[in-house]
């Protein structure tokens, strides 16, 4: 493929293997380059050059997922709004 080229969304998702959403959340992040090429600005029309495509694998850097954070369920931890769940009542 040449240097110049150009790649839409659903084809880089393929080479990443991931989907066309998270392709276009990487270049509304502003992680991965892209051209707007949409005629409206209602919504976008992505292309993604080659070059750049290649500068953001190289560049990119696998992380671990966030830990889950999880909810205390006593019954203190119960939002105020719900009487009936305060200490006593049930």
């Amino acid at each position: 493929m040449a240097e110049g080229s150009m790649l839409t969304s659903a084809q880089v998702a393929e080479r990443l293997a991931v989907s066309p959403d998270k392709v276009r959340e990487l270049i509304s992040d502003g992680r991965l380059s892209a051209i707007d090429i949409s005629a409206n600005k209602r919504r976008a029309t992505w292309r993604i050059r080659v070059a750049d495509l290649e500068a953001f694998i190289s560049g990119a850097t696998v992380r671990a997922p966030e830990p889950k954070v999880r909810r205390n369920r006593s019954v203190e931890g119960r939002p105020t709004f719900f009487p009936q769940y305060q200490r006593g009542v049930v």
